[in-house]
């Protein structure tokens, strides 16, 4: 039996940042699910005339590869996880996350990976669906004026804008937001006992310290779930 920690909340409100500080804190596997949703997408955009069952068969030959890097390695050529952070790619994952087929895959490959070892995974319903019974459920939110400011600085760093001003992206948010929140399949919201932290005034560190003194406290109380 392992433990799991759950990291939830809309996008751009730093899980990945949190999830992987964490786990290293912990000693812990970081499972980025985000990232699950993003290679596929990237692979779909390369593959358009290809069916989805045939690609996800061909996918989960290296689904290994998600978990140990910020990269994929498929048919023997690594990629780079920066490269599934681009706009058309994120437009795209977001599309894909609305198909039962796809989702029915990442949620697989996530339980997966948590028969094996210890794991903090972030991502969507990671909390309601897919370890309800995780030792401890966290849901970060951040307003979208300070998430926008956030992720504009992070794109500029990286060269990724494209374009696009500070204004475009906080408009990004918000409606990606109404999607998640509205959407038919597994929509965002926070799980019953989840601990809401808010990090617009938080480092990503001092939201890790407080994450790991209530896991502390947790663990201290129950043996590992099932």
């Amino acid at each position: 039996m392992f433990f799991q920690i759950a990291i939830d909340g809309p996008s751009g409100v730093g899980k990945s940042t949190v999830a992987n500080l964490l786990a290293q804190n912990l000693s812990f596997l970081h499972v980025n699910t985000g990232l699950i949703f993003r290679g596929i997408a990237w692979y779909l955009l390369r593959n358009p005339k290809r069916e989805i069952g045939e690609v996800l068969r061909e996918i989960s030959q290296y689904k290994t590869f998600y978990f140990h890097k910020n990269s994929w390695i498929l048919n023997g050529k690594e990629v780079s996880g920066e490269e599934f952070k681009k706009e058309l790619v994120t437009k795209e994952a977001s599309k894909i996350a609305k198909k039962g087929e796809i989702r029915s895959f990442v949620l697989e490959v996530e339980r997966e990976v948590a028969r094996k070892e210890n794991i903090v995974m972030e991502g969507r319903d990671i909390g309601t669906k897919v370890f309800p019974n995780a030792v401890l459920k966290v849901f970060l939110s951040a307003s979208p004026a300070i998430r926008a400011k956030r992720r504009f600085l992070e794109l500029q760093e990286k060269g990724l804008l494209e374009g696009r001003t500070l204004e475009e992206i906080e408009g990004e948010i918000k409606k990606r937001d109404l999607e998640d929140m509205n959407r038919e399949l597994d929509p965002l919201c926070k799980a019953e006992d989840a601990v809401e932290i808010c990090s617009d005034e938080m480092t990503p560190e001092e939201v890790v310290e407080s994450i790991r003194k209530e896991f502390e406290i947790r663990k201290s109380q129950q043996l590992p779930p099932v």
